[in-house]
């Protein structure tokens, strides 16, 4: 059971650093900061369904 526990952690570390990683490349690009919110929207939406 803890090892599942481990393995979640993980990969949501994993998808932490992507998202950072994209922000750090957009700067200070309003309109970007846009499409990566819509983007990470959808990606929740159907991680959810």
């Amino acid at each position: 059971m803890l090892q599942w526990f481990v393995s979640e952690q993980v990969e949501e570390e994993k998808s932490v650093s992507t998202v950072l990683e994209q922000l750090r490349m957009i700067g200070v690009a309003s309109t970007a900061i846009f499409f990566l919110d819509r983007h990470l929207g959808k990606d929740a939406e159907e991680t959810a369904g």
